[in-house]
């Protein structure tokens, strides 16, 4: 029998002077719940293990940078995935699909 797997509920959202903080409580995307430091402008994702909401929003009055060194001053909270290479492989498939050379992806 197989179970349909229900959407993931919606991050909560801070919003601060540049960038928000995002915390995904579902472990669907990243096998944990998540807090990530994310830019309004170019969309850079900083993905941590946890939820980090209380000490990131203790931090983001301090600007960007402040909750940016706190991500690399904690590289056992930081999550291994790595969003971009996900994206530019997806982006290579569907490329590929379009030229009618499938290929497949393991996201």
């Amino acid at each position: 029998m197989l179970t349909a797997l229900a959407p993931p509920p919606p991050n909560s959202i801070t919003q601060c002077a540049g960038f928000y903080i995002s915390y995904n409580p579902s472990v669907f995307d990243f096998g944990c719940d998540t807090t990530a430091i994310v830019t309004d402008d170019i969309g850079d994702f900083y993905v941590m293990r946890g939820d980090l909401r209380r000490k990131l929003c203790a931090i983001a009055p301090n600007g960007y940078n402040a909750c940016i060194k706190f991500f690399n001053d904690n590289p056992a909270l930081q999550h291994s995935k790595d969003l971009r290479e996900d994206l530019r492989r997806a982006l290579d498939a569907a490329e590929a699909r379009e030229r009618g050379q499938p290929r497949g992806i393991d996201l």
